[in-house]
């Protein structure tokens, strides 16, 4: 169906953005989008307070996620060195559990 709407240029030029770059048609990424948004689960109250983020994420301009923290989360006062550090763990974990399932 065919339909005309009055959006922001910004977001038409956000949204123009992310389907070249997906290599979609414009319509077909507006189609998925509103679907997501649609069917998406209802997020859950958020515990911040007035002024604190109220959704654990929102997705930046490519398309991923940026987690929202509470001001006082220790994610916002690790150093970049621990969260590589985080980060190699985990991966070391999965490499570990995906050798020890092969045999």
């Amino acid at each position: 169906m065919k339909t005309t709407i009055d959006l922001p240029d910004e977001l038409i030029r956000t949204i123009k953005i992310r389907a070249v770059s997906q290599g979609k048609p414009l319509k077909d990424l507006v189609a998925e989008l509103l679907t997501e948004a649609l069917y998406a689960p209802k997020l859950l109250q958020s515990p911040y307070s007035a002024g604190e983020p109220k959704a654990p994420y929102v997705l930046d301009q490519q398309g991923f996620p940026v987690v929202n923290g509470h001001s006082n989360a220790p994610s916002r006062r690790a150093t970049l060195q621990e969260t590589l550090e985080i980060e190699q763990n985990a991966l070391d974990d999965e490499d570990i559990g995906r050798a020890s399932t092969s045999n």
